[in-house]
């Protein structure tokens, strides 16, 4: 026994010498030199090793990735192994230990190469020239690129791109190169490159490895495109809905746009005339309407202070165009309105109807001959001339509903231009269908009255039974889907608060018999107020009115209005050159048209002196019944209708005589001023004498230019200057200097061949020379000795005569008078114009 616990003991210490032995050789186990390494740049080497090689052993090496680094051995043993870096990439070199041909250990190391840089370059920024910059407009982008340049031709650059924006209160730029703009201005896109964001930041600062482009935001360009939709008017469109106030100013132009004629040597150009304006609902387009022709070459202007609703100002446009229509009008539909018995046969443009000739009817595919359908004077032409009322109410019931084709002979724009196809065929029908009863949409209070709307025209309109009170009701002219309660009638314009009303009998047009009762119920708060018609501007002036000078007071109102009180007496106070004179009454006389009020005084004003008029309330009344409120408005009493002479109405050449010129005022003149040569002056002719042909109340006033010997004026723009001329007996001061370019061409006279009275007749004719435009205004006074002449309805215009019917039958042998007012206008197809002239024949 002892010799066995002997030999265990002699076991664990040899046991116990041997363990520190095993120890040592773990601790110096095989390792490589690196476990991760950078190399930078291609072709580059690193030396990897191995460490504590066990006796006999071998390495062999390999590369995960050969296109990234490979690996050599460089010794026998295989104990070191060179790697070269081949392009940016990561790649693990293995080195596997083997001894006694097992692997025994495998070592790792982690190669990252890195390729440098040595430049960079933004490569698709488009430069504007003008301003040295990539321009980019707000609300949108631009993705710029760069060209990253590898300092080897092997491998692309591992190197970082860093983009900045040197403003970055202007835009801001994306890590992938997007800009986005902040605001309009300029500043620097910058791009830099390195091995991470802080070298190549400072690489930018120290001046290598950087590129910069300038940037421009700019607002959005606005897109415009300029279209002649008929000789009259032209259409400019925007690509973005504009703000309406940069463009119109009550219905007239702004004055951030211009037309003028643009004078070319081959080309006359029609003036232009007096031009009104609207934009369309969506904004966009700007509707341009011209009492001329636009025909020749035009430049229009437009400054940067039109802008769009975001407040996008355009560029500043100077467009030059050659307008000329030359396509004629084509019919687009015919439209019935509630009553189904007044048709509009509607056009694509406006229209002349001076030739028309209605031929050819059919009802359905059959001729009829049907003298209301034949007759010119039937068909009514509106006031924008873009349509033609037809009133069918006159055809037989037994044509009720029925669909008629009308052959329009002779229609024309106003450029001349025959319709196409000719002649237009169009339709014409009546409704008269049985239709659901209008609905009323509700009833408020306006001032004294109340008032009901409807979904249609309304033919009856019945009464309101208001807290039991009955009130009459009367549809509003203005609007046929209105119907006015009158308060002051039911003696209910001092009740207040919630009251009830209920709406009876009223109807719409071709009812069905089984729309039911026709009632609506509903209250209605009578404290509310409304504002009665307010004065928006007063003038005190001086007016010629049947030869005599008057003194009038122009009220202008916010609305229309009906005149209360047409006579009375007006309190005013005068402010004149600082001295306040008592209050005085000044009887007067007035009348309304529209929004106007003529209040005209008797009394002396003393002219450039201020005066206070009360205009007492109650004046004047609105449709509604609400009345104006007592008032005073300050006004001064300035020279004549204004502080100058206006300027030249028309400037007309002899359609005859090409030596002979026209200056037209709508004024009478200082005959001295008027008649001096000097004040008149046309650039290249000579003038000979200056002489005024009509100078009297209500018409028009004309000097006739002569000039000098032989000299005829051609047909080519002549640059006009007019000055010095005054009104009459100092009615006006002197007139501002008036310049002008006028083509004779185009201001030529319309002459007249006769004119003739009816002897125990009652009709005067006066025969032009050429058809005359149905457009045309015609205003003349006529006299008989010292009667005179009352027309009876409106004159007849037949192509190139006008007749005139009166209510008196014409004395044989005595002087008839036709004098023209200063609104005559009357003008052919050309748009030449009748001198305003005096005709005196006998009736014979």
């Amino acid at each position: 026994m002892k010799k066995i616990i002997k030999r265990f003991l002699v076991f664990a210490l040899v046991f116990s010498m041997m363990v520190p032995a095993v120890q040592s050789s773990a601790a110096a186990a095989p390792k490589l030199n690196a476990t991760v390494k950078t190399i930078t740049g291609v072709g580059k080497t690193y030396t990897l090793s191995v460490s504590n090689m066990p006796a006999k052993a071998t390495v062999t090496w390999t590369s995960s990735k050969k296109s990234y680094a490979t690996v050599k051995k460089s010794t026998a043993s295989g104990s070191k192994a060179v790697v070269t870096a081949v392009k940016k990439g990561t790649s693990t070199i293995t080195a596997t230990i083997k001894q006694s041909g097992k692997v025994v250990k495998k070592l790792t190391c982690k190669i990252t190469v890195l390729v440098p840089a040595k430049g960079i370059k933004i490569n698709n920024a488009r430069i504007n020239k003008e301003y040295n910059a990539q321009i980019i407009e707000m609300g949108s982008t631009y993705d710029f690129n760069r060209t990253l340049k590898s300092s080897s031709s092997k491998s692309a650059s591992s190197d970082k791109t860093v983009w900045f924006i040197e403003d970055p209160s202007i835009a801001k730029v994306s890590g992938g190169g997007v800009v986005t703009p902040l605001k309009v201005g300029n500043t620097n896109l910058i791009v830099c490159t390195g091995k991470d964001k802080a070298e190549a930041l400072d690489n930018y600062e120290n001046g290598t490895k950087y590129d910069k482009v300038g940037i421009k935001i700019v607002n959005p360009s606005i897109a415009i495109v300029y279209t002649l939709k008929s000789a009259n008017q032209l259409l400019i469109t925007f690509s973005e809905p504009m703000k309406a106030d940069t463009l119109v100013t009550g219905n007239k132009l702004s004055s951030n746009i211009a037309i003028y004629p643009r004078v070319t040597s081959n080309k006359d150009t029609m003036a232009v005339g007096t031009l009104t304006a609207s934009l369309t609902a969506d904004k966009k387009t700007l509707i341009i309407s011209n009492t001329n022709s636009f025909d020749g070459a035009y430049e229009i202007t437009m400054t940067e202070n039109v802008q769009s609703e975001k407040g996008i100002p355009i560029s500043k446009e100077v467009k030059s165009l050659d307008l000329k229509d030359k396509t004629g009008p084509s019919y687009l539909s015919t439209t019935l309105d509630d009553t189904g018995m007044v048709a509009s046969i509607n056009f694509s443009e406006p229209i002349d109807i001076s030739q028309l000739a209605p031929r050819n009817v059919k009802k359905g595919t059959a001729s009829v001959s049907n003298a209301i359908f034949l007759s010119k004077d039937n068909y009514k032409l509106s006031e924008d001339k873009q349509s033609l009322k037809f009133d069918m109410s006159y055809i037989s019931s037994y044509d009720y509903n029925q669909t008629f084709t009308v052959d329009l002979w002779g229609i024309q724009d106003l450029a001349g231009n025959y319709s196409d196809p000719y002649p237009l065929t169009v339709s014409l029908f009546t409704d008269t269908t049985p239709k659901p009863q209008a609905q009323c949409r509700g009833v408020v209070k306006m001032g004294n009255s109340l008032v009901a709307t409807f979904d249609k025209a309304i033919k009856t309109p019945g009464y309101a039974i208001i807290n039991g009170t009955y009130v009459y009701g009367t549809v509003n002219t203005n609007n046929n889907k209105e119907v006015i309660y009158s308060l002051a009638s039911g003696g209910l314009t001092s009740q207040t608060g919630y009251v009830s009303v209920t709406l009876n009998a009223y109807s719409a047009y071709n009812v069905s018999n089984t729309s039911g009762v026709t009632q609506y119920s509903t209250t209605v708060n009578l404290s509310v107020t409304a504002a009665g018609p307010k004065i928006t501007e007063a003038k005190l002036t001086t007016k010629t009115i049947n030869g005599v000078s008057q003194n009038v007071l122009t009220l202008t109102y916010d609305k229309d209005v009906t005149l209360l009180l047409s006579s009375g007496a007006l309190t005013a106070s005068s402010n004149i050159d600082g001295t306040i004179g008592a209050a005085a009454q000044y009887a007067y006389i007035a009348s309304a048209n529209g929004k106007t009020v003529d209040v005209t005084l008797n009394g002396s004003f003393t002219e450039m002196g201020v005066y206070t008029f009360t205009i007492p309330s109650a004046f004047v009344m609105d449709v509604y019944n609400n009345l104006s409120g007592s008032t005073t408005v300050r006004t001064v009493k300035v020279n004549g209708v204004t502080s100058e002479l206006p300027g030249p109405a028309a400037i007309l050449s002899d359609a005859d005589d090409a030596s002979v010129i026209y200056i037209v005022f709508n004024n009478m003149l200082d005959v001295t001023s008027a008649e001096n040569l000097a004040n008149y002056k046309i650039a290249g002719i000579v003038l000979s004498s200056a002489t005024v042909i009509v100078n009297q109340p209500e018409s028009s006033a004309i000097v006739m230019l002569k000039t000098a010997g032989n000299t005829q004026l051609g047909d080519v723009p002549y640059p006009i200057t007019i000055s010095g001329i005054k009104g009459y007996k100092n009615s006006y001061k002197e007139m501002d200097t008036y310049s002008e370019l006028i083509t004779i061409r185009n201001n030529r006279t319309l002459p007249i061949s006769s004119y003739t009275a009816q002897a125990y007749g009652n009709k005067v004719v006066l025969s032009f020379r050429y058809n005359i435009s149905t457009s045309s205004i015609i205003n003349y006074k006529f006299t008989q000795g010292t009667r005179e002449l009352t027309l009876k309805g409106n004159p007849a215009v037949s192509n190139n005569t006008i007749t005139f019917t009166f209510n008196e039958t014409l004395t044989a042998n005595s002087v008839v008078t036709a004098t023209p007012l200063v609104t005559n206008n009357i003008f052919d197809m050309s748009n030449s114009r009748a001198l305003n002239l005096s005709y005196s024949m006998l009736a014979k």
